[in-house]
């Protein structure tokens, strides 16, 4: 069984996210106050999925600074838990649903400039896939959290409230019983992972590649006299590399953020230890 953290740890835990929850709530703010006030800069699809995708990190960034303080008070190793059932489901709710749909938005962004390419940037052509988009980084992210708040699977998970069992370790140690979260959490985490997985590994290079694949093949459509040929030809290409270098960096900005939970996740599923200090690091 994995030990418990000490006192310091916990706090460690507890609060070591709050800071960068605040610089995400303050950046997001920022970058919503100045697409309010430019509108102009709403007219393309690309911008409006941003300002979509930076309310949701406000969302995000409110449920980490709650963190702690949404625990039931009481709950073991767990520094500052003043809260209860209600404030955990409440938190684990925001959790859930805006961690797939930040990511989602995110692998939204290559693929909305994979479109644009394609359609030449005439975006009358592709913006009725933006309703689509909201569906999927919105609706369906919502819809899987209000199930998991209704069969009661959203509870404590270290300092905060996530997907899980209660109390912790229910479903490995068969000397104790869940008190909430049912067999379903299995499945659940499952397609929380798997839905990551897709979205992290799947989506982002699958664009690029083909985004890659677009540059090498890119050719006029006619042939211009003179040296208009070359100057459309190089100007189509430098367009193709621009995306492409913008999504790289979103790609390896968003695998940064991720890199070290997935670290502590792998090491704690092969020791069978919770690394606490490394986790402490990577929030």
């Amino acid at each position: 069984m994995t030990a418990a953290p000490n006192l310091a740890q916990q706090r460690a835990l507890a609060y070591s996210p709050k800071p960068f929850g605040a610089l995400s709530l303050f950046a997001s703010t920022y970058v919503i106050r100045h697409l309010v006030r430019h509108p102009d800069k709403t007219k393309r699809l690309y911008h409006r999925l941003i300002g979509h995708m930076n309310v949701s990190i406000v969302v995000r960034s409110i449920a980490i600074l709650w963190g702690n303080w949404a625990v039931p008070e009481g709950t073991p190793n767990v520094a500052g838990a003043v809260g209860t059932v209600q404030t955990c489901t409440v938190q684990g709710f925001l959790n859930i649903w805006t961690t797939v749909t930040v990511a989602s938005y995110y692998a939204s962004l290559s693929l909305c400039s994979f479109v644009s390419v394609k359609h030449k940037f005439k975006e009358e052509e592709y913006k009725w896939i933006e309703k689509w988009i909201h569906a999927f980084c919105v609706g369906i992210p919502l819809a899987f959290s209000v199930w998991m708040a209704a069969t009661e699977n959203i509870n404590p998970l270290g300092s905060a409230c996530y997907a899980a069992a209660y109390p912790k370790g229910c479903r490995t140690d068969p000397e104790v019983s869940c008190e909430r979260g049912s067999e379903q959490i299995d499945f659940a985490l499952i397609i929380i992972a798997i839905t990551q997985f897709i979205i992290f590994c799947i989506i982002p290079p699958c664009v690029m590649l083909a985004l890659y694949a677009m540059l090498d093949k890119s050719k006029p459509e006619y042939q211009p006299a003179g040296g208009m040929m070359k100057i459309i030809e190089d100007a189509r290409k430098r367009m193709l590399r621009d995306v492409l270098l913008q999504i790289s960096l979103y790609l390896l900005a968003f695998w940064f953020t991720y890199i070290f939970n997935l670290i502590q996740f792998v090491v704690q599923k092969i020791t069978g230890e919770s690394p606490y200090n490394f986790w402490i690091f990577a929030n």
